[in-house]
């Protein structure tokens, strides 16, 4: 979202990027219960506070401080790896309950154990 709202800038579209901030805030809320990071609501307080008509120094401004931030394809496969693992603890979440299941069911008496 970060990325976004930082290319929208630069493009001389700041209310798509200040859009974009209540797009990722609305997503991180639903989906995980959890508020932007630092980084982005920092981009969102300068945004709101920014003076720069021609969004310039803005955008150059807005650049410098993403030089750790990591590319489009970088973001994209931690966020494919991020999902393999998530899916990947789903799985495993889902056998064991599965398991507790039985176990209380009754169905599993024996653990094989003894």
């Amino acid at each position: 979202h970060r990325t976004l709202m930082r290319l929208y800038v630069e493009n001389g579209r700041r209310a798509k990027a200040l859009q974009q901030y209540q797009v990722c805030c609305q997503a991180l809320e639903s989906e995980l219960a959890v508020t932007p990071a630092a980084e982005t609501e920092a981009l969102y307080r300068r945004l709101l506070t920014g003076s720069d008509g021609g969004h310039g120094q803005e955008a150059a401004a807005l650049n410098e401080n993403s030089a750790n931030e990591p590319t489009l394809q970088e973001a994209t496969a931690q966020l494919q790896a991020a999902v393999q693992t998530m899916q990947a603890a789903q799985k495993s979440l889902e056998q064991a309950m599965a398991l507790v299941a039985r176990l209380k069911s009754g169905e599993i008496r024996d653990w094989g154990l003894g």
